[in-house]
């Protein structure tokens, strides 16, 4: 998670408590992975 983030982080952590889901959390993490993800092909077809 990025600094920057660690409201949402926060939020999303007290919503699986206080709401009993974890969409919010699992929907931040979908998304660090997709953009890191979207970082690597970058790379990668710079390579090629």
């Amino acid at each position: 998670m990025k600094f920057t983030e660690r409201v949402r982080y926060y939020e999303a952590f007290d919503g699986y408590y206080r709401d009993d889901s974890s969409a919010p959390m699992v929907n931040m993490v979908a998304e660090g992975i997709q953009e890191h993800l979207e970082q690597a092909n970058i790379l990668v077809t710079k390579r090629c």
